[in-house]
């Protein structure tokens, strides 16, 4: 009775990751204060989490990556650090308080203890809002076995081909409980998701792995031609799905993730100087876009060839600049980007639309979390780097070379859009990460 009970929690088990990510991918589609579907996320990721510390000690997964490990504790400890209460000669003198300090002035009442960020709340929100992607992280890299990570994968990849054929009944005029959100793109083959964007990113991040389906060197006997078969069917799904999507981002990145796949995971020839404009490509191009729409000179030409929506983008980018200079180095605290930024809205643009996110994950980051903020931020996109340079002529690790390409594609889409703040994308990019880390850990 022991032993085959335990074998068939072992086969379960197969399935935890696939399982979990599934149920992320379905209910954390959203960037919006909708409490339910993301309660239910952080109870099981917690779970997950404590699971995770029953087989395994603090010690061991710091020995998985060290750099990594650190980067997420200082993560957490900063959440936390805009919790704490201060005395009122402390955050009254700190950047960009005034305005607090004038409101409790105006009426009267004395300075009372606060926290650094402005919302609480929200940043509290935030804070759990991490719970799914650490619960993958620490799955991925401490308790999954191959075939678990294999099956998850697998798991990504169907559920992705779902919401291309989701998409299409969406925009096919079908009935609107197709549409899982009140506030959505309507008309538009979001699938699972509330913005049409963040349904391009999930797709983007697919390709790699469905490429990767061409070079895997453990088939059995007469499977390549199937394998080859599936790989060519569901690249073409998604690129597909990405050319009916309606996203400018996933049009301009649909080329790089294909040529970077076809080149990292079947080519891997070795780096030079024309590989690498391949991958600055992507930066320099969404860099430029950027230093273009916040560019004033070029109002005119904005309005006459962007869409009402890279116009608002452009006005977004610069009151966030105008919202970080004001906060700078303390910044506003996690989560407070919607209530802060009507403060340096230009009054001449305001509509009956808002801004939930700054559009750009860098600017955003460092207007919430100030400098040491942007210092995490640029620890981590060295440590990416460095780990692109070492798989890059790499002929193993096929995993962890899709997991870079992947999170590269994020990376490049969150200079306009805020694709890793919700639940789904953010525990997909907290999967890749761990795949990196787990190959890294494994070939040392």
């Amino acid at each position: 009775m022991g032993p085959r009970f335990h074998h068939i929690v072992s086969h379960f088990t197969r399935f935890r990751l696939a399982a979990f990510l599934w149920i992320c991918l379905m209910l954390g589609g959203t960037s919006q204060d909708i409490v339910q579907p993301k309660l239910w996320l952080q109870v099981i990721g917690t779970l997950l989490i404590s699971f995770v510390f029953l087989k395994a000690s603090i010690s061991e997964v710091f020995q998985k990556s060290p750099y990594i490990s650190i980067l997420i504790i200082c993560t957490i400890f900063l959440h936390l650090l805009y919790l704490l209460p201060l005395p009122p000669f402390i955050w009254s003198n700190l950047p960009g308080r005034d305005i607090i300090e004038t409101g409790f002035n105006a009426a009267n009442l004395s300075l009372p203890w606060q926290p650094l960020s402005l919302a609480p709340d929200r940043t509290l929100s935030g804070f759990l809002s991490l719970i799914p992607a650490l619960a993958v992280y620490l799955v991925t890299i401490c308790l999954a076995s191959k075939i678990e990570i294999e099956i998850a994968i697998n798991a990504f990849l169907i559920f992705a081909v779902i919401t291309v054929g989701l998409g299409l009944f969406q925009v096919s005029g079908a009935e609107p409980l197709l549409y899982f959100y009140d506030e959505t793109n309507p008309g538009a083959p979001v699938a699972f998701f509330s913005n049409v964007n963040h349904q391009a990113t999930l797709l983007l991040m697919a390709i790699p792995f469905a490429i990767s389906m061409l070079n895997m060197k453990d088939w059995r006997a007469g499977e390549p031609k199937r394998s080859f078969v599936l790989s060519v069917a569901v690249t073409l799904i998604l690129t597909i799905g990405l050319m009916l999507n309606g996203s400018m981002a996933g049009y301009l990145l649909l080329l790089p993730a294909l040529g970077l796949s076809f080149w990292l995971l079947i080519v891997r020839g070795k780096i030079n100087l024309v590989w690498m404009g391949v991958v600055a490509a992507p930066f320099i191009m969404f860099l430029a876009i950027d230093a273009f729409l916040l560019n004033p000179i070029g109002a005119d030409i904005r309005n006459t060839i962007l869409d009402q929506s890279s116009v608002s983008r452009s006005q977004i980018f610069a009151g966030t600049m105008d919202a970080i200079y004001y906060f700078f180095p303390i910044g506003t605290g996690p989560g407070t980007f919607s209530l802060v930024y009507p403060l340096f809205e230009n009054i001449d643009h305001v509509t009956s639309t808002y801004a939930p996110q700054a559009h750009n994950e860098y600017l955003q980051v460092v207007l919430e979390f100030g400098l040491l903020g942007g210092i995490l931020m640029m620890a981590f996109i060295w440590w990416w780097f460095k780990s692109f340079g070492a798989y890059a002529n790499s002929h193993h690790n096929r995993l962890a070379r899709c997991a870079i390409i992947a999170t590269l594609l994020v990376m490049v889409h969150s200079t306009v859009d805020y694709p890793l703040r919700t639940i789904a994308i953010s525990t997909m990019f907290s999967f890749c990460v761990a795949l990196i880390v787990r190959s890294q850990f494994e070939n040392q």
